[in-house]
């Protein structure tokens, strides 16, 4: 992982660590890297994201429809996430009243630690299983 995504993570997204070759949590967020679950500090060259998949995101009580991924938020009509995993590209959406998107990443990789800090600009509180 390049040292600016390492600042990009928050605590208690996942990540896998390539030194003890498992996911884990990340506890803090210091200058030199990441404290992991083994209070242990990481740079950016012990750190990779983990790819968000179809299995991860029906774990996690998301709905298929096609290419298309849903989850129901506590107030449905108000907030509305999507994953799309399309040949072009990957899209997490966030659509407000069902009508207007007012957060939109394209990306080529999607990541777990993506949909936690979506999950949580959009105030739903959920942990992420893998």
């Amino acid at each position: 992982m390049e040292q600016n995504e390492l600042k990009r993570l928050m605590v208690g997204d996942w990540v896998y660590n390539t030194h003890n070759r498992q996911n884990e949590q990340v506890q803090q967020i210091l200058e030199l890297g990441v404290m992991l679950d083994y209070n242990d500090i990481y740079s950016a060259d012990d750190i990779e994201p983990v790819k968000l998949t179809p299995e991860i995101l029906e774990r996690n009580g998301f709905t298929n429809y096609g290419e298309s991924w849903y989850i129901p938020t506590k107030n449905d009509e108000d907030i509305h996430i999507m994953i799309g995993f399309h040949r072009r590209e990957n899209v997490i959406d966030v659509w407000q009243n069902l009508k207007v998107s007012y957060r939109k990443t394209t990306v080529n990789k999607l990541y777990v630690h993506q949909l936690q800090q979506v999950l949580r600009i959009c105030g739903v509180n959920k942990e992420i299983e893998l």
